[in-house]
């Protein structure tokens, strides 16, 4: 048996409350445990070989990481867990100190005392110089206070900076969860997708008189492929998606041109041929709303990828 140790990144506040769930791809056992407040994970008894690290935390309803792992036979395997910290991020709104307005309302009362002061001339007396310069004085001091006003009420550029900086952090946290829940939706997405195109496969293939094993293995083994990239990246999955398709369509031409006329116009035949076109037709996707789109067109066909695998265990094909 062999021993893993794990390295999270996260500090304790963090850490304490993670859950991390190891499990062997072959046997799908799986190991549940916590981790130290320094962050390691020492897991005993495990067989050599594939292996899924999950880390889960309480407040997220998504993995805060989801990745595949080797485990060594002879020596320690050592595995640096790194973990985006952003995710955690809730930072208060900055309390923004009040404005002192006290000058600026002073400012103001002096100019409505001087203006007052020139509010008791009576119709047909002179202005003279001293009282037409005292009056602008005062209309330039309620420019000074107004203008001074908007500075220390309202900076320029941001009403609310505080509010701003908050929104930013939101928007944030909002597209690295999308992200999160686009790559969880694509995972759910492929796992259908394959056991959808077996049962195709396995049905179409049942229709096919005097088919030998070895002809069946040949199917499954194209199958099978996608199953070797279901954890990468939408370009590399969707990629293997389009040459899968037309493998298939290709192998089962194949199959079809030795066996009965008839037998193609089966429904389970035509829905499978069906399926092998739709996928050779696929573009390589670069983002998961793509590649979860291609899945959806497969899916219109027939019963659909979740009522083809109703009644089927969820797993790798055996």
């Amino acid at each position: 048996m062999a021993v893993m140790k794990l390295q999270l990144n996260t500090p304790v506040e963090i850490t304490r409350d993670l859950q991390v769930m190891v499990t062997d791809l072959v046997s799908n056992r799986t190991v549940t445990t916590t981790a130290n407040l320094d962050g390691t994970v020492n897991l005993r008894n495990l067989t050599p070989g594939e292996h899924r690290v999950k880390v889960l935390h309480p407040n997220l309803s998504f993995p805060v990481l989801d990745q595949p792992v080797r485990v060594l036979t002879q020596i320690t395997t050592l595995v640096p867990i790194k973990i985006d910290l952003s995710i955690f991020e809730n930072t208060p709104i900055r309390d923004i100190a009040e404005a002192d307005l006290g000058p600026v309302q002073q400012s103001l009362s002096d100019a409505m005392d001087g203006a007052a002061k020139q509010n008791s001339k009576q119709g047909g007396e002179p202005i003279f110089a001293e009282d037409w310069n005292a009056l602008a004085d005062t209309v330039g001091d309620m420019a000074d206070a107004s203008l001074e006003l908007t500075r220390r009420v309202s900076p320029t550029g941001h009403d609310h900076p505080e509010l701003i900086e908050k929104l930013n952090e939101i928007q944030g946290n909002l597209e690295r969860f999308l992200d999160v829940f686009g790559r969880s939706m694509a995972q759910v997405q492929r796992q259908l997708q394959l056991l959808a195109l077996q049962q195709r496969a396995d049905q179409a293939l049942d229709r096919i008189p005097d088919l030998t094993p070895a002809r069946r293995v040949e199917v499954t083994d194209i199958v099978r492929t996608l199953d070797d990239v279901r954890i990468d990246n939408p370009y590399v999955y969707t990629s293997r998606f389009k040459r899968v398709g037309e493998q298939l369509e290709a192998k089962v031409f194949e199959i079809l041109s030795t066996a009965p006329p008839e037998v193609e116009t089966e429904p389970e035949v035509q829905e499978l041929v069906s399926a092998a076109r739709t996928m050779s037709a696929a573009k390589p996707a670069s983002s998961f709303e793509a590649e979860v789109q291609q899945h959806l067109k497969v899916d219109q066909i027939g019963a659909g990828n979740f009522g083809k695998v109703i009644g089927t265990s969820p797993g790798r094909i055996p």
